[in-house]
């Protein structure tokens, strides 16, 4: 499509959607004006009169500066208005939004785009695409936490720039709220993201519309101009000529339609070619574009694993990216044209990117790795080797033999040549894409999704039985559940680089240049403080490593990080510790088989810490008794002796009276409401949610004090939940387990035999009560008998696990390792199915070895 077409817009459409690889709306305020809402003049006017009744000052300032065109100084002033209170402001603005009629959108919300983005506030999009295909799509809004996770999503979402008029204190409205968001990391990252990486639409802006022009200068000023992409503006026919030259910097062609009051030729095309598209009726998610990575990943893997030093691990990845660009040039480059690179791949400014490339080159050059001519003029050549793709390759082909291995060993099946094809595509993908989740995940602020193997393993094999898919799905989760100390190091070094290149790749500013990133403190959550405390533990070692290396760093920065649990966590200790004792007196004298089925089941992360911690031991020491564990590891009874306790581990006790006593109360309030479904159940308590409620509102303190501070949590609903609640920007402050490793890995490095890491990032769930039992006897078998005796036996622990399931359906057990109340049951009929399924392996090998001679 030419610069300036004047097609008719139907067809600009058409081409447009046809074209695109990645096509999505940029929608501006005429399309919630086609829906009865206001535009910005309307609005700012509306505002005024709100204000005439107390202040007829400020409004008449307003009604000046609306004339004049200055809308964001008459929105200062609504602001800035003392006689009204803040709650009455926001609700006038929220009012202002309620009422429209979204029938007029449904041609709109028809077209068959992958996303769409608004600088609008209302929800009559929204409504419109429910009415056009009877579906939600998923909400992004700026100023809630999750708001830079817009760039990874693969769904189809609609992501709101510039705030929701449900939560009108998100909306950016002044001069103020524009400079602010002009430097927000995040906010950039999304715009240059979507200018660069897909297809955008633009429709209802004009020249008058300021939230367009902060966009687009905004991308103009971090991008420059002719950014990558095919962009496309439907516009009336008189548009202005700054605005048009605004967007020819941007690389957005021009479509002009005739110009009325109504824009009746826009909305006209609009609905005759989504009526003629029904095949666009449902969007769909766009694949993750994991192409990109690939090109870098082997280059990046290959960096990381030559540098033995504590080093961050996001600087080592964009040394990697330098590395490949210098070895795609055969001749050398001069630093201009690596700049230049970078920035394009990146997405970054002239300096930005420059600054990275002396710092790369620096340690490039430092390791012997390129060298550097002055004439003709000063160029950086490759000399390192060139075979960067083998590290990485060996690291790939060592993984997929592993799980060939178990497929023949575990499943009796036979590695053809068509499994080995599968698996070898399996590998890759799950490693580039399990990259992509991690730094999906990271850039909202949440704790990553576990992997669906088999869905990956459907794609990559479908020349294959459904027989051989499950087989081979089970094997991929039983190397992620219970890798060997090798498999978990190739596992590691595989997911952190992943993870590491494509967070860098999508969100550069905030991985590379995030603002005061090292926390002064952090509240440790009770289920991160015990693991981190208890030997044993699976996320012990990592935890503790973690710790240590936020120490050493703001110590090299001549600072500290206080690492502190608030009394209410101390209660929460000593009931989980107490719980633990009763838990296994319980089992009697078949202790240490039930914690085995236990532990066999739900891995040794999903039970209590105590008793997932005293597992580990056992199988170091098997005479090692519970007590005696306790007395070691958990030297406390009281929270009394459990606070000594803590500060000789240099962790600090914080009162849980310290918080604002009024903001906790309403903090409470709003858990309560958020996990009414968990406490109906009986999975939450509300002693849990006023600790929860406590943490939160000393957050809030040591803000309004200007310290930095961090609360590290499992809990995967808690960050979502304030989020969503009435104090969004606490949500923040949270952040999971997974989510502080990778920040202090990325920001300072972790030691290079932190294997463990992977047992993080590698978590994978089981799809079926049949799947889990399966895994369960399969490793149960493979503890008792070598691999030569175990071949071909698969079928005997199918047949055994299908049984199992349907007998537990029948007998109403429950799998889930959130129900503490029916894990006794549980345990007692795994253990009669276990009995069970020893006696029918045996039977099996003895008839075997009978056969053999």
């Amino acid at each position: 499509m030419k610069r300036g077409d004047a097609l008719d817009p139907s067809v600009a459409l058409g081409k447009f959607f046809i074209e695109s690889e990645k096509p999505g709306l940029f929608i501006g305020a005429g399309v919630s004006a086609k829906a009865g809402l206001p535009a910005w003049p309307t609005l700012l006017r509306q505002l005024a009169e709100k204000v005439r009744p107390v202040e007829a000052l400020s409004a008449n300032l307003m009604v000046e500066r609306i004339a004049e065109g200055a809308l964001l100084e008459a929105a200062m002033y609504y602001f800035q208005c003392n006689k009204l209170r803040d709650g009455e402001k926001y609700q006038f603005l929220r009012d202002a939004f309620r009422t429209y009629d979204s029938s007029t959108l449904v041609g709109l919300a028809r077209l068959p785009a992958k996303f769409i983005v608004t600088t609008n506030y209302d929800r009559a999009l929204f409504d419109a695409i429910a009415k056009a295909q009877a579906t939600s799509p998923l909400d992004y809004v700026y100023g809630d936490p999750d708001f830079p996770g817009v760039i990874f999503e693969e769904q189809f979402h609609v992501a709101r720039l510039h705030g929701c008029a449900e939560r009108p204190r998100t909306i950016q409205l002044t001069s103020a709220h524009y400079e602010a968001i002009r430097n927000d990391n995040s906010y950039i990252d999304v715009l240059t993201h979507l200018f660069s990486r897909t297809n955008l639409l633009f429709l209802g802006f004009s020249f008058l519309d300021p939230a367009i022009q902060l966009v687009l200068e905004t991308v103009n000023k971090r991008l420059g101009p002719r950014t990558d992409g095919r962009h496309v503006a439907l516009l009336p026919s008189n548009a202005s000529g700054d605005f048009l030259a605004r967007l020819e910097r941007l690389n957005v062609a021009k479509v002009f339609y005739e110009s009325t009051p109504d824009h009746a030729a826009l909305w006209a095309a609009i609905n005759s070619f989504s009526a003629a598209t029904q095949a666009a009726a449902k969007p769909k998610g766009s694949p993750a574009p994991l192409g990109q990575a690939r090109r870098y990943l082997a280059a990046c893997y290959a960096r990381v694993q030559m540098k033995h030093s504590l080093r961050p691990l996001a600087k080592t990845v964009v040394e990697g990216i330098v590395s490949q660009l210098l070895q795609n040039a055969q001749e050398g480059m001069t630093k201009d044209v690596l700049a230049q690179l970078v920035r394009g791949i990146l997405r970054l400014d002239n300096s930005s990117a420059s600054d990275l490339c002396d710092s790369a080159l620096d340690a490039l050059q430092a390791d012997n790795l390129c060298t550097v001519t002055q004439k003709p003029s000063k160029t950086w050549t490759w000399t390192g080797p060139r075979s960067a793709d083998q590290a990485i390759d060996s690291s790939i082909a060592k993984v997929a033999m592993a799980v060939c291995n178990r497929y023949v060993v575990h499943e009796g099946g036979q590695a053809t040549s068509d499994v080995r094809k599968c698996v070898d595509e399996v590998v890759w993908h799950l490693v580039l894409k399990r990259g992509w989740d991690l730094g999906a995940a990271y850039a909202s602020g949440r704790p990553p999704e576990d992997i669906d193997v088999e869905a990956v393993v459907a794609r990559a094999g479908p020349f294959l039985s459904w027989k051989v898919i499950e087989a081979l799905a089970r094997t991929f989760t039983n190397l992620f559940r219970q890798p060997t100390a090798e498999e978990e190091r190739e596992l590691t070094a595989l997911g952190r680089v992943s993870f590491a290149l494509e967070l860098i790749l999508n969100t550069p500013r905030d991985a590379l240049f995030h603002k005061e990133a090292l926390p002064e403190r952090i509240y440790l959550d009770a289920n991160v403080l015990m693991p981190a405390l208890t030997l044993g533990h699976p996320f012990h070692d990592i935890y503790r490593s973690v710790i240590q290396r936020l120490m050493d760093a703001a110590a090299e920065a001549k600072s500290t990080v206080e690492i502190v649990a608030t009394s209410g966590i101390l209660n929460e200790v000593i009931s989980h510790r107490t719980l633990a004792e009763a838990e296994v007196k319980s089992y009697g004298q078949d202790a240490l088989r039930s914690i085995a089925t236990e532990i066999g089941l739900f891995g040794s992360h999903n039970v209590n810490v105590f008793v997932g911690a005293y597992s580990a031991l056992l199988r170091r020491d098997p005479s090692l008794k519970f007590g005696d564990f306790l007395a070691k590891h958990a030297p406390y009874t009281t929270e009394t002796e459990l606070a000594s306790w803590l500060k000789q581990k240099r962790i600090a006790i914080v009162e849980d009276a310290k918080a604002d006593q009024a903001l906790r109360a309403k903090i409470s309030y709003e858990l309560q409401k958020a996990f009414a479904d968990e406490l109906e159940r009986g999975k939450r308590n509300l002693l849990l949610i006023d600790h929860d409620a406590a943490q939160l509102a000393l957050l809030e303190r040591d803000k309004q004090e200007g310290r930095r501070s961090l609360l590290v949590s499992a809990d995967k609903r808690l960050r979502f939940a304030i989020g969503a609640s009435q104090y969004p920007a606490l949500a923040e402050t949270v952040v999971s387990h997974i989510g502080l490793t990778q920040m202090v890995d990325l920001l300072v490095g972790l030691p290079e035999d932190q294997h463990d890491l992977g047992r993080l990032i590698w978590s994978s769930k089981v799809s079926t009560d049949t799947q889990q039992l399966h895994l369960y006897l399969l490793n149960r078998a493979s503890a008792e008998y070598d691999e030569a005796i175990l071949m071909n036996m698969g079928d005997v622990v199918e047949q055994i696990a299908a049984e199992a399931a349907e007998s537990a359906r029948h007998k109403n057990i429950s799998f889930d390792f959130h129900d503490f109340k029916g894990r006794e049951a549980l345990l007692q009929f795994m253990q009669g199915y276990e009995d069970q399924f020893f006696a029918a392996l045996r039977e099996k090998i003895e008839k075997r070895l009978g056969e053999a001679s």
